[in-house]
């Protein structure tokens, strides 16, 4: 009932949304204190990825229904073994939420006020622009205040049923689209349709495709929601860009990048197969639908549920390494920076799971040239 036989099995897993939570749990688990308790919870979790790897290998669409009916049944057990839906703990993770909410609007309306007269005095006060974007600043100031005091106020409760309660939550969440692609093969018809447009029809041509190791970017950017004037204050967007015949293909959280691609803040170049990025880019097709719905979109959060930890669902359900753009660089206002680095210890994952190997840290790029990132840039080299 060994941790590490269960990252292999999670490490084995098909193509699927809801390897990144798998592994989140499994890191939760190793947090744990070792006994009686958690070796039921590893092996409970082992049934779970037993079950979901047989939904995902099913090739009898007779026997689909008893899988998926067995694969809530281990979900349900290993809920409840994890005791997060006990009626105390739901209690309290509910006060500390309408609490935080309550306070969070106190706090943030006047750090909205303080926002706009900052903004003003250290922008461009003479600057008639500056005055037509208070709305935007007082809003960013409230967004801010709310993510703050909402993080502050989850630190509350005990870290490991947090993690836990998150791991489970989202797995379930994740059947959406798992169910949405073994009942239609989605995934594998949206495969076809990537790879004719990448390549064209030839099968010789998709073959080699395939078989061949290709390169992508991640990159990070300083975020400009609402305006432009406020980069270096919110963070840092990330995005995962590839580029064939001077056409771009973008994989992030939300509509096509606005982004200007070719002066990223932080850029790291990858390489993995053909193979491996049609399917990074099929499972984007898939997911958007389901993550553009109001259901989910009212469940993002600051650094636990953003365009970083979307990013790292893609990555994981191919088996790459996570996501190493960094929320905010040395390069940003120290507001900007102070304001992650507060979500980041409050959050549920101080530390995103191993998958593969450790990677570097994270490097800021200087412009790149016309065509793609350049291997010379001064990025790390992932």
């Amino acid at each position: 009932m060994t941790l590490s036989a269960l990252k292999k099995e999670i490490d084995q897993l098909g193509v699927t949304e809801a390897k990144l939570y798998l592994y989140n749990l499994h890191q939760a688990l190793e947090g744990s204190k070792p006994g009686k308790d958690t070796d039921e919870l590893i092996a409970k979790t082992r049934n779970l990825v037993a079950s979901m790897n047989a939904v995902l290998t099913c090739k009898d669409n007779t026997q689909l229904n008893d899988l998926l009916a067995q694969l809530d049944k281990d979900y349900q057990t290993l809920y409840v073994l994890s005791e997060v839906g006990h009626f105390s703990k739901k209690v309290k993770r509910a006060l500390l939420q309408v609490l935080g909410f309550t306070c969070a609007l106190l706090v943030s309306i006047p750090l909205g006020i303080f926002s706009m007269v900052a903004c003003t005095i250290f922008l461009d006060p003479h600057n008639l622009d500056t005055f037509r974007e208070l709305p935007n600043y007082f809003f960013t100031g409230i967004l801010v205040g709310v993510g703050i005091v909402l993080q502050f106020f989850n630190a509350f409760e005990n870290r490991r049923d947090r993690q836990l309660n998150f791991s489970l939550t989202e797995i379930k969440t994740s059947f959406e689209s798992l169910i949405d692609d073994v009942d239609n093969d989605q995934l594998a018809t949206i495969r076809q349709a990537v790879l004719k447009d990448l390549v064209g029809e030839d099968a010789a041509a998709q073959k080699q495709f395939l078989n061949s190791m290709q390169t992508y970017d991640m990159m990070g950017f300083k975020a400009q929601f609402l305006t432009s004037n406020l980069k270096g204050y919110q963070g840092h967007h990330t995005a995962l860009v590839f580029v064939k015949n001077n056409e771009q293909t973008t994989i992030e959280l939300g509509s096509p990048s606005l982004v200007e691609i070719k002066s990223p803040d932080q850029v790291y170049h990858r390489q993995c197969t053909g193979e491996t990025l049609v399917s990074m880019i099929s499972m984007d097709i898939l997911l958007k639908k389901h993550y553009e719905s109001f259901s989910r979109t009212v469940t993002y959060r600051p650094y636990d549920k953003d365009c970083h930890s979307y990013i790292d669902v893609i990555l994981a359900s191919v088996g790459e390494d996570l996501n190493p753009v960094e929320r905010a660089t040395k390069d940003d206002a120290w507001v900007g920076q102070t304001i992650c680095s507060t979500l980041q210890r409050n959050g549920i994952f101080r530390d995103k799971p191993s998958i593969k190997t450790p990677r570097s840290a994270p490097e800021v790029s200087d412009e790149l040239d016309d065509e793609s990132p350049s291997p010379d840039s001064p990025s790390s080299n992932i």
